[in-house]
């Protein structure tokens, strides 16, 4: 066999947790075999660490029927009450956003995406184009 690659039985020692047993395996005389299971350990140790990522996953997925609100912000704008009082049908009311410019998504009133209008079967949809990173959520709250 190949010194580069580890036979099926030194992989399901590995595997087992008993290569420190097996006497067949001389990592002194030859040290390409000693990396390979290095590697092969840090994979098996990160194959681990994903699957307890999952398994915490499951632990919360009790909340995954819980309602939550998104709303999609086009822009906003600033008006005395004289002028609200002065919208009639066929108004237009400017915003402080620019034509084609992301729109913010918000669940439960927080800032969490910014996307871009779309229209899907004659509907209004967004396409999230940005998550918002906790930092800057945090300073849209500031505002």
């Amino acid at each position: 066999m190949n010194a580069n690659t580890l036979s099926q039985e030194e992989i399901d020692a590995l595997l087992e947790g008993s290569l420190e047993e097996k006497s067949s395996l001389d990592f002194q005389s030859n040290p390409s075999t000693e990396s390979q299971v290095g590697n092969l350990s840090e994979n098996i140790a990160t194959a681990s660490e994903e699957k307890q990522d999952v398994n915490d996953l499951g632990k919360i997925s009790f909340l995954h029927d819980i309602p939550m609100t998104l709303t999609v912000e086009l822009g906003r704008t600033k008006k005395k009450i004289e002028e609200v009082l002065e919208i009639e049908k066929g108004s237009i009311i400017e915003l402080d956003r620019l034509a084609g410019e992301a729109v913010d998504l918000f669940i439960n009133g927080k800032l969490f995406a910014k996307g871009e209008v779309v229209v899907v079967d004659d509907n209004f949809g967004i396409r999230v184009v940005n998550i918002v990173k906790p930092k800057e959520r945090l300073e849209s709250l500031d505002n």
